[in-house]
């Protein structure tokens, strides 16, 4: 039967079997019927979709509109109509020829109604109420004393428009707005390499590094304590004790080597193991506790993490950097990158013992050396220079075989690597290490990335209120966790109050503020996450439109009503951040890195646009001079209006 229609998935396992075979038969008639079927199935499910949303939003905006029955009515006759007003819900084909006739009205008296190719999130309010004039003008064509077709003058459609544009950003509830907080993800699947720097000891350097020439450097008197604080941590060299020996027996053994040093690396499951143990559980002895913290902050100065990547991605990233800019940087020694080179400072070891002979040092990081010189040093990768790396298949197969293991007769049944990757330095952001149980019972831990949020907002102090990572409240999930620790103290005592991320916080402006931007109708700052505040501005269309219009990337919009009408809903790319009135004006960019702003809302009548952006990190003594006298953080801190 032609309107048959079936739901595969609730056919019996044996029918479903020979429809899939049907389609594989060489019979067309009998495929062709099959396939026609099949398509009808799916069209039926997509209907039955759009059927749903058809009627939750026509019984929306009944809803609405009943809300002021009388106002709605006075409109509607405002327009000729004389008839009695009655609320139901029709579908119309949004292809219908008279909707675009009625477009062409609006655009030719005014081009900001012309639909472009890029619409904006006003285009498709315009196409529906479009095909609304069309329906109300063929009912009043059939009511008494109508003059038909007058809808079609352009004032007549214009009053049909609505008078704002409002963008519903739907987005997924806070981790920490959920029921079940593991219905989202909690840990990314990458997975870093950590190390920790070695200890190196001669008779000419003590310090932390690869070898004596690069490392940073103790000063003698302090290399004793250093050794003995972190001597249980240490993986002893052959045929020795580090139980029973004293630094000193250490420095002449040194001398006897013949590399001329001792090369002392940190136990990696040691010190995690230590990290955890505090992170969880304090010593109740409180010297051993003040020696656990000293121990553990060296750890997390000597520690550096790696990940590996795809070198064709790496030697041709998403600015397209040539081969031979890559090179450039591997070979020259005064550059510091995350193939390279690590840098050290005193300040990170977070101790105030003079310890250090040197106030920064840069180390040379071993697979610098014995992976990415040699790869740069290829011939194959010197045919690549200027040229994009990606299209060099038979250059790249010349290099992985010199270069990278290869298989042998005896591995061919063995799966084959088809990605060749070198690591370079690399921190998650958001870190957390977890612990799992190796084959042999023993636990390991792995660094990953924390999904999305990790932070429900802030602990706020009364004595000293401030918004930064130091007072950031973690989801309890991730602290609380036996089997897992973060990059961070666990600070379990709780401040005085505290506030969301997600928070918002109206900032009223007193009246010398007002007379100095009478532009800005409402300034909103929620926390957003711990390094950078989150802003929406409601703005007087004027200064938007002077300081926007010609930011937009990949738009041409010359006129305030094409502004209106073609502004796309969400994300807008701005050209630069740099120099625009309105940021300088309350101190506060969008991030240079996105320089992108949020469109939230578009309001014609009363001539305002609202939008909002991620502000990018200020130094602490940036203060928002040109409007208010005080920083982001600060104002958030003093409004008593959340909304």
């Amino acid at each position: 039967k032609q309107t048959q229609v079936i739901v595969f998935d609730s056919l019996p396992f044996d029918q479903q079997r020979d429809l899939r075979h049907a389609l594989l038969s060489n019979n067309n008639k009998i495929k062709n019927y099959v396939g026609r079927l099949l398509i009808r199935s799916n069209q039926t499910r997509v209907n039955g979709t759009q059927q749903y949303f058809i009627k939750r939003l026509a019984g929306e905006l009944i809803r609405k509109i009943q809300e002021d029955p009388i106002s709605n009515e006075e409109r509607i006759k405002g327009l000729g109509f004389k008839g009695q007003v009655q609320y139901y819900y029709k579908t119309f084909d949004p292809t219908d020829k008279n909707r675009k006739n009625y477009r062409d009205y609006l655009a030719n008296d005014n081009e900001a109604f012309r639909k472009e190719r890029a619409q904006g999130f006003a285009s498709h309010i315009i196409d529906a109420t479009m095909l609304l004039a069309d329906h109300i003008d063929e009912k009043m064509s059939k009511s008494t004393g109508h003059n038909k077709k007058s809808l079609i003058d352009v004032v007549n459609l214009k009053k049909l428009l609505p008078q704002q544009y409002e963008s519903v950003i739907v987005r997924s509830r806070e981790k920490y707005r959920k029921g079940n907080i593991k219905a989202k993800p909690l840990i990314k699947d990458t997975m870093y390499s950590v190390r920790f720097l070695p200890f190196i000891v001669s008779k000419d350097a003590i310090g932390f590094g690869f070898n004596p020439k690069q490392c940073l450097k103790l000063k003698n008197e302090a290399g004793n304590e250093v050794f003995e604080l972190l001597k249980s941590l240490f993986i002893a060299p052959p045929k020795t004790n580090l139980v029973g020996i004293s630094f000193d027996e250490l420095i002449e053994k040194s001398k006897t080597t013949k590399r001329g040093y001792i090369y002392l690396p940190i136990d990696r499951r040691k010190a995690l193991g230590l990290m955890h143990n505090q992170f969880h559980k304090k010593e109740a002895d409180a010297e051993k506790q003040n020696l656990a913290e000293r121990r553990i902050a060296f750890l997390r100065a000597l520690e550096y993490r790696s990940l590996k990547k795809n070198i064709v991605d790496l030697l041709s990233d998403d600015s397209k950097k040539k081969a031979s800019n890559i090179i450039n940087e591997l070979h020259d020694s005064k550059k510091t990158n995350s193939i390279k080179k690590l840098s050290l400072k005193p300040s990170m070891f977070q101790t105030k013992d003079p310890f250090y002979g040197d106030s920064k040092c840069e180390i040379e990081l071993p697979f610098h050396k014995s992976h990415w010189l040699k790869l740069s040093k290829h011939s194959a990768i010197k045919k690549m220079k200027n040229s994009n790396a990606t299209n060099q298949p038979e250059l790249w197969k010349q290099i992985y075989s010199d270069l990278f293991t290869q298989f042998n007769d005896s591995q061919k049944h063995k799966k084959v690597r088809n990605v060749f990757s070198l690591p370079r330095i690399d921190n998650p952001s958001g870190a957390i290490y977890v612990r799992r149980r190796s084959s042999y019972g023993e636990d390991v831990f792995q660094l990953q990335a924390i999904a999305a949020e990790k932070t429900i907002g802030f602990r706020i102090s009364n004595e000293n209120p401030k918004l930064n990572k130091d007072s950031s409240e973690t989801i309890n999930i991730y602290k609380n966790s036996s089997n897992a620790f973060l990059d961070e103290n666990n600070l379990t005592e709780r401040n005085d109050s505290s506030v969301r991320m997600d928070e918002k916080r109206l900032i009223e402006l007193n009246e010398d503020e007002q007379k100095r931007a009478p532009w800005l109708e409402a300034f909103i700052i929620s926390p957003a996450s711990a390094e950078r505040r989150r802003v929406e501005l409601t703005v007087n269309t004027n200064k938007f439109f002077a300081d926007f219009h010609d930011q937009f990337r990949d738009l041409s919009i010359v006129t305030k009503e094409q502004l209106y009408y073609q502004l796309p809903a969400g994300l807008v790319k701005l050209k630069t951040v740099k120099d625009i009135n309105l940021f300088s004006a309350i101190h506060a960019a969008p991030r240079t890195d996105t320089s992108s702003i949020e469109i939230l809302k578009v309001n014609p009548t009363e001539q305002t646009i609202s939008f909002t952006y991620s502000v990018g990190t200020q130094p602490k003594s940036d203060k928002v001079e040109s409007i208010f006298n005080k920083s982001i953080d600060e104002l958030y801190l003093e409004s008593e209006i959340t909304i």
